[in-house]
């Protein structure tokens, strides 16, 4: 677990596995490979776990993106950082970005 811990606190892994241009099957599929790599022995379960914590994450990353706040309430369990959300919406593939339904 300190591995997954670890992989989940790294900058590059959450802006790699976070990128909106990624579907949220890629997502999964790139967050399955790289939990595997970490520990090898993690089942099904983990991994299903591990991608329902994120989800709202990945929600909030998107919304941002695209200009469409979810609240002042709201907050992801995974920090990301603001900065990410704005380079990203303003770099040119993000522009006029549409998500995939939840």
């Amino acid at each position: 677990m300190v591995s997954i811990a670890w992989m989940l606190s790294q900058p590059a892994f959450l802006q790699a596995l976070l990128n909106p241009r990624r579907t949220y099957a890629q997502a999964r599929s790139f967050l399955d490979t790289h939990v595997l790599r970490a520990v090898p022995a993690a089942d099904a379960a983990l991994r299903d776990a591990l991608w329902l914590l994120l989800r709202p994450t990945f929600l909030w990353v998107r919304q941002e993106v695209q200009g469409e706040r979810l609240g002042d309430e709201f907050r992801p369990l995974i920090h990301v950082n603001w900065w990410n959300c704005q380079r990203w919406s303003k770099s040119e593939p993000f522009r006029g970005l549409k998500s995939e339904p939840l």
